[in-house]
């Protein structure tokens, strides 16, 4: 329902559910930012695509399936098309495999062959596979701030800056913060990344403890 409406208010009232700043023009309907969008564009893909795929019953679900991707088109999120593609041929690929044996062995070794394939094609042509993504060469697009925010893990690498203190004083002149902002020529509102973020925070202890 809330992606329903947001295509609907992305449509009519551009204002309201597009983007005004960052990402000019890319949907983003009843979220803030693109990315809250897309993410449950996909999950609501996925979710419907196996429901239609696994359980007769609710075949009708397929039909909500366009919605998502319709959506993930307006927030122009190529990562988020890209795992929809992914999951899509993943869910046909387990279908397939519970159909009679040799048909399924079938199915796999056309599955292996493709898969070769398009491996072989994005290993040769990293610079197209990048430049259609808009991805940097780590696919995240976030280096520039990770190398920021690594040097700042340098400083203080075993207790960390602190919970919060660098992204509560983004202002100041003199706040670690502008280091971040100076090395990525940008102003992100988090790490983008929960491994760097508890490294950033908590230091090394911090992170053992998480993950203990």
């Amino acid at each position: 329902s809330l992606i329903f409406l947001s295509i609907i208010l992305a449509v009519a009232i551009p204002k309201l559910g597009q983007m005004q700043t960052v990402y000019p023009g890319a949907w983003s309907g009843l979220w803030t930012e693109k990315q809250g969008l897309g993410f449950a564009s996909t999950i609501q893909v996925i979710f419907t695509i196996v429901l239609g795929v696994y359980y007769p019953k609710y075949r009708m679900w397929l039909l909500a399936a366009p919605l998502g991707i319709i959506a993930i088109f307006g927030t122009e999120g190529k990562t988020a098309l890209i795992m929809i593609i992914y999951a899509i041929g993943a869910i046909t690929a387990s279908k397939a495999m519970q159909l009679e044996l040799r048909l399924s062995l079938i199915l796999a070794l056309i599955g292996v062959v493709f898969a070769t394939l398009i491996g072989t094609f994005i290993v040769s042509n990293p610079d197209l596979i990048f430049k259609l993504t808009g991805k940097s060469n780590d696919l995240t697009g976030r280096k520039e701030i990770w190398e920021g925010i690594d040097f700042l893990i340098q400083q203080r690498p075993d207790k960390g800056w602190g919970y919060g203190v660098i992204w509560n004083d983004t202002t100041s002149l003199t706040s670690p913060y502008q280091w971040i902002a100076q090395i990525a020529d940008f102003k992100p509102a988090n790490a983008h990344s929960s491994y760097r973020e508890t490294l950033l925070t908590l230091g090394k202890y911090g992170l053992y403890l998480l993950v203990l």
